[in-house]
């Protein structure tokens, strides 16, 4: 994947979420898909890495694709 275009995803691909704080300190989100998203169906995926909230690490949940798309990128 690249940043900007959204190709398919697929199980096993890591993605990356960056939000920087006020003081310029950067809190990275990575996350692996366990399964690839559909139109109809979410995907699930486990977090990997999680500054802001580090307990996370390891919690899985499922994601819409459109949210992929618009807050991830490729790790």
């Amino acid at each position: 994947m690249t940043v900007g275009v959204f190709t398919a995803a697929k199980a096993g691909d890591r993605l990356e979420q960056i939000s920087v704080k006020r003081d310029g300190t950067r809190l990275t989100r990575v996350i692996e898909l366990l399964s690839a998203p559909s139109l109809s169906s979410p995907a699930a995926y486990r977090i990997v890495r999680n500054d802001a909230h580090p307990h996370r690490v390891g919690k899985t949940a499922s994601i819409r694709r459109a949210d992929i798309e618009r807050k991830y990128r490729a790790a």
